[in-house]
């Protein structure tokens, strides 16, 4: 598989998985998580649905480089990371996932930062 099959196909991945969490959570998990739960849940699909599309886009460019590859390493490490962590939190309630949510932010603010390299470096 090519690299930008790779990038496109776990950016698929990640949006089905937050479309799919979020049609499930507005219409099964809303009578059984509470408030802030819920909350963590639309936090997660949304920032998840975001960089699935940044994933995608970033398969689609003709642009072959390493940049390019570490920063779909960085999209999918920090989606994993942020969103995943602020699910099992919801869904567990076990604080110790809200330790890994800051680590995932950081790995998004380093694939932008990567993002913004590959652009202004355009090979």
């Amino acid at each position: 598989m090519k690299n930008s099959n790779f990038y496109i196909l776990s950016g698929a991945l990640w949006g089905l998985l937050s479309v799919a969490l979020g049609a499930v959570g507005t219409h099964v998990l809303k009578s059984i998580l509470s408030t802030t739960q819920m909350e963590w849940i639309h936090t997660g699909v949304q920032y998840q649905i975001f960089h699935s599309l940044v994933l995608v886009s970033i398969g689609s460019w003709s642009l072959n480089s390493r940049l390019k590859a570490w920063t779909a390493v960085f999209f999918n490490i920090g989606i994993l990371l942020f969103s995943v962590s602020l699910y099992l939190l919801a869904f567990t309630g076990n604080k110790v996932f809200a330790w890994f949510t800051p680590f995932g932010g950081i790995s998004l603010i380093s694939a932008w930062i990567l993002l913004v390299l590959c652009a202004y470096r355009g090979k």
